[in-house]
């Protein structure tokens, strides 16, 4: 046997039959090679030993697997759980579906986990509640406190809840989801109604402007029968005077008005809630310190400001007053503001709720007609607010609401003309004390029903 100084493994052939073995060299306290071991180990012994091991890895090997069966099959019951029952391929087209479902319907829809974080937010949402990018966050870090949070968080219940934004009248509905006894947050639509309660509105003006002139209607037929008797019984003199006196009656109303209001839109529309305020029994009286110039600013505002705290008015002056029902107006333009006051006979604002009433939806009175209650206040409101004004309210008998507008810088007061001067009423001719110009019709009792 040749010895040398390397190390040798391998499997060799010898007289004890096929084996595994070594050799290694020895070497002496000088380092020299002084020898060799060689060690090694019988196939079959080998292979004895292994097969006496083998129970023992195959039982090792039978409880990992087992192992491993039973988590694969704890964790599918759990995912399964978690997707209610749905294989990858559902869940797929679930989302196909939700996202075409979402951006395609033309309502606003917002999904909330139950700690009231933003899950799902579509396109017609974010127009109308002005969300960003508001995935994962809470109601109250991308929304201010108001109504419009207060119904989307489920503080204000109910169905059909109105919220009016700087843009649009909203209705807000809110429902929680739960499946298979679990709470998973709510869902909250969103429908944009700006279009149709303004349609609703202006429908219920137009009813009522309706029968104002089927009650002038009547009494225009009342007035050609008492002239058609005056004729009959030879009383020409007293017909004369009857005529005379019906036909200036109408023309000093509206000539009245004139002489303080320059603007041809706003006399249009306190002679329009003349004659509906008149066919409600109420008088409404302008002031006689009116006076608004032929083009003052905030026109459109300023519209919808008088005729929505006229249209309050006139229903609180109708429904609760004490003695004669009556509105009064009053709208005051000078170089710095102008102010707008209208002041009813009615019960006024109830004791402790002058915070609420310019709330969206908060009204004393139920739906009348067409028209929704509680949007009235809640619009003068914010356009006054948007605008940089006032407005106040007093509590009490008779409600007196008071609105102030600044003026743009540099805006001067706009007379309405030079040689229009205030006439002197102090006699009065005008049915008054002197301080006011009657506004009501001079409406003769009804002689027949409608």
């Amino acid at each position: 046997m040749k010895v040398d100084s390397e190390t040798h493994v391998g499997i060799d052939v010898g007289f004890t039959g096929r084996s595994a073995n070594g050799k290694a060299p020895l070497f002496g306290p000088s380092g020299k090679l002084v020898g060799q071991v060689s060690a090694g180990i019988p196939e079959k012994q080998a292979t004895g030993q292994l097969w006496n091991e083998l129970p023992t890895f195959g039982l090792y090997t039978g409880i990992a697997l087992a192992v491993g069966v039973i988590a694969s099959y704890a964790l599918a019951r759990r995912l399964k759980k978690s997707t209610f029952g749905l294989e990858l391929e559902d869940i797929a087209g679930l989302l196909q579906d939700r996202e075409a479902m979402l951006h395609g319907i033309r309502e606003g829809v917002v999904a909330l986990d139950p700690q009231e974080r933003i899950t799902v937010v579509n396109d017609e949402a974010r127009r109308l509640l002005g969300l960003g990018t508001a995935l994962g966050s809470r109601l109250d870090e991308v929304l201010p406190d108001g109504r419009l949070r207060r119904a989307l968080d489920g503080t204000l219940t109910g169905s059909d809840v109105t919220v009016l934004t700087d843009s649009h009248c909203l209705v807000v509905n809110r429902m929680p989801v739960t499946l298979h006894g679990h709470e998973l947050g709510a869902v909250v639509t969103v429908r944009d109604r700006t279009e149709l309660v303004g349609l609703l509105r202006e429908l219920d003006s137009v009813r009522g402007l309706t029968d104002a002139l089927r009650s002038q209607q009547h009494e225009f037929s009342n007035r050609m029968h008492i002239l058609a008797g005056l004729l009959e019984l030879g009383e020409h003199d007293a017909a004369y005077e009857f005529a005379v006196k019906s036909a200036g009656a109408e023309p000093s109303l509206a000539e009245s008005v004139r002489e303080r209001i320059g603007n041809p839109l706003m006399v249009g529309l306190v002679m329009a809630k003349t004659t509906v305020a008149a066919e409600r029994g109420v008088r409404l009286v302008l002031s006689e310190d009116s006076e608004l110039g032929e083009q003052p600013p905030h026109l459109d505002r300023l519209l919808t400001i008088v005729g929505n705290l006229v249209d309050n008015a006139v229903d609180a002056a109708a429904s609760g007053s004490q003695g004669s029902p009556e509105v009064r107006l009053s709208v005051v333009e000078d170089p710095a503001r102008v102010t707008v006051r209208v002041t009813d006979t009615g019960v006024g604002v109830p004791a402790g709720r002058r915070n609420r009433i310019f709330e969206d939806g908060w009204s004393t009175r139920p739906g009348r007609g067409t028209a929704r209650r509680g949007l009235g206040l809640a619009l003068v409101h914010r356009l006054v607010q948007r605008h940089g004004g006032t407005i106040d309210v007093s509590e009490g008998p008779g409600a007196v609401f008071t609105v102030v507008l600044p003026q743009p810088n540099g805006t001067r007061l706009d007379k309405a003309g030079p040689d229009r001067t205030r006439p002197d009423l102090t006699d009065g001719t005008d049915g008054t004390d002197g301080t006011d110009t009657p506004l009501t019709p001079r409406l003769a009792e009804k002689g027949a029903d409608e």
